[in-house]
C-alpha cells in the first residue's frame, strides 16, 4: 500500500506542477477520456479542462500536499484524498487557498489515470 500511495502522490505532484506550467500534453495523457473535474471555478470534462489549463488566468505560484489518505475500491480503482495549501495569483496578487482535494484513479493497461478530480475550499 505504501508503494501505491507514493506512486499516486507522485502523480498528484506531477499534475499540480503540470497545471502550474500549463502542460496540456501531460493532462492529455493523465486524464481518462471521460474524466470530470470539479473545482470552485468550473465543472469540466477532459477537453474543457485542458483548454482551461492552457489559458489559466490564475496561475499557481506554489503548493503543498498534506494528510493524504488512500481508499481502495478495487485492484484497478483507488481514491486519493488530501489537504492542500496552494498559492494562486489572482488579479496580479498572491492569494493563499487551502483546499481538500480528491482524485479517483483507474488503472488502464498498468498505468494510473485520473478519472475524477474534485477540490473544495476550506477555512485555514
Amino acid at each position: 500500500m505504501d508503494e501505491i500511495m507514493a506512486t499516486l502522490l507522485g502523480l498528484e505532484r506531477m499534475a499540480w506542477e503540470a497545471y502550474r506550467m500549463r502542460d496540456v500534453d501531460f493532462f492529455s495523457r493523465y486524464l481518462t477520456n471521460d474524466s470530470i473535474t470539479v473545482t470552485p471555478f468550473w465543472i469540466a470534462n477532459k477537453g474543457t479542462a485542458i483548454k482551461g489549463i492552457a489559458t489559466n488566468a490564475n496561475p499557481i505560484l506554489g503548493f503543498s500536499i498534506e494528510d493524504p489518505h488512500l481508499i481502495v475500491l478495487s485492484k484497478d480503482g483507488l481514491i486519493l484524498t488530501y489537504r492542500m495549501m496552494m498559492e494562486l495569483q489572482i488579479e496580479g496578487r498572491p492569494v493563499a487557498m487551502p483546499i481538500r482535494a480528491t482524485t479517483v484513479y483507474v488503472n488502464i493497461n498498468g498505468e494510473w489515470h485520473a478519472a475524477f478530480h474534485q477540490q473544495t475550499p476550506v477555512q485555514s
